[in-house]
């Protein structure tokens, strides 16, 4: 065997490989002589077809199946007589591919990146630290009141606040478009539910009116026939309601399950703080994680790249279907999410290299912890914590968020760590990264 390797980019490499006919002619002939103890032709015996008719009969497909056997072998007898490390399966593309002649095929490939100096020595980073305040507990009873909004319907022009119920038909230059239209649909207004020219556009209207409104759509609107484009919808209303806030008191309290305004409050409070923890973990996470791909250059592997973009938009097609959307009614944009799958693809292999220089191992203790958090919530925390006990998939996804925890609790000691205060709200709103 002969093997040839080019250099077609800082990582990517091209493999010729020339496998001997003679190779792929025994394993074929091996494979013909196993498939004549056991092929059924007619006038003969089973186990005593002549060699010349099976081969006559099966030599193609046999060949073929011969072939992709040996591509196999010989892919990674190259890879390792060249002392190369992929990191992904190569592509295989044969050159000559003939019975009677010799095997020769190309491999592309990308080898895994050289990391070296991980860790985040003399970088500064601003760690986010928030604390549940009364004001904070105010709000969140404020959104527990709106959960139980009662809607009365109005005979005046509707405005921010109210909850309007539409049917609705968008065009854009004259011809309807996937996914923009319904009937019956409840639209509270300032709620930031539909676009900004669209909640604008309800703003004013009465009940069994109709109109046309003119909708801008942003440029990265997952849907690509109407993106950044400008549609009509046409609009007809059906009712116009207010919302009608119930007080906050003992017997709101009971709704919840609490016996008083009071026992209300504590819970909400410790709710927040279980919520304030998980986010301000993962805001910091990012914040660390983050500064490491900054620190941290190499060159990402394009196969794995293209994987993960793919990934993303399975699961982007999974949460459309979860709304209830039609994922095949809107173009999945990769390009836009390439420097995205870029960088996933980069920290994952930063963060390996750093775990086994590190000799990090999975911390159990903080793992029980973990789930000993989730399940406090929850009325019965045994049986939760069973229900995770019980399922390695599950277990793996909170030992994976453990081992996160314990790199980024890592990195931050070599860091140039200080704190952030944060507003409770705007970091439990998303508004602080």
């Amino acid at each position: 065997m002969q093997t040839s390797v080019e250099k077609t980019g800082a990582i990517s490499r091209k493999m010729t490989v020339t496998v001997p006919s003679e190779r792929v002619q025994k394993a074929s002939n091996a494979r013909l002589k196993e498939l004549s103890k056991t092929v059924k032709i007619d006038g003969f015996r089973k186990g005593k077809v002549p060699m010349n008719i099976v081969k006559g009969r099966y030599g193609d497909s046999v060949y073929f199946e011969v072939v992709e056997k040996v591509i196999d072998e010989t892919v990674r007898e190259a890879l390792e007589a060249e002392k190369m490390n992929p990191a992904a399966l190569p592509d295989v593309s044969p050159v000559t591919m003939e019975p009677g002649k010799d095997l020769v095929y190309e491999a592309d490939f990308d080898l895994m990146p050289e990391i070296k100096d991980v860790d985040l020595k003399g970088v500064k980073i601003k760690t986010a630290v928030a604390t549940v305040g009364e004001e904070d507990i105010d709000l969140s009873l404020e959104q527990l009141q709106k959960q139980q909004i009662e809607w009365k319907e109005v005979k005046r022009k509707s405005k921010k606040g109210d909850r309007v119920i539409v049917d609705f038909t968008g065009s854009v230059d004259g011809v309807e478009f996937a996914g923009g239209k319904a009937e019956q649909a409840p639209v509270v207004l300032g709620e930031g539910q539909m676009l900004e020219d669209f909640e604008k556009g309800l703003k004013g209207l009465t009940g069994d009116q109709e109109t046309t409104i003119e909708v801008k759509f942003p440029k990265d609107y997952p849907g690509e026939e109407v993106a950044g484009k400008k549609a009509e919808f046409a609009i007809k209303v059906h009712s116009v309601s207010e919302p009608k806030l119930p007080v906050i008191d003992d017997e709101f309290a009971k709704r919840y399950n609490s016996d008083d305004v009071k026992a209300l409050r504590e819970e909400v409070e410790k709710t927040m703080g279980v919520n304030v923890e998980n986010t301000l973990s993962s805001v910091n996470r990012v914040r660390v994680f983050d500064a490491l791909v900054s620190k941290v250059s190499i060159d990402v592997p394009r196969k794995l790249v293209k994987e993960e973009m793919q990934r993303m938009v399975e699961n982007q097609k999974d949460q459309m279907r979860q709304r209830g959307m039609d994922p095949e009614a809107f173009g999945s944009n990769e390009e836009a999410m390439e420097p995205e799958a870029k960088k996933r693809v980069a920290l994952g292999l930063i963060m390996m290299k750093y775990i086994e220089e590190k000799e990090i191992k999975v911390n159990q203790g903080q793992v029980a912890e973990y789930i000993e958090k989730m399940a406090s919530g929850y009325e019965d925390p045994a049986e939760f914590i069973n229900y995770y006990n019980s399922d390695q998939q599950r277990m793996a996804q909170v030992e994976s968020l453990v081992l996160e925890t314990q790199v980024v609790e890592s990195l931050l000691e070599s860091a140039t760590a200080s704190e952030e205060k944060v507003k409770v709200k705007d970091l439990l709103d998303g508004k602080i990264a």
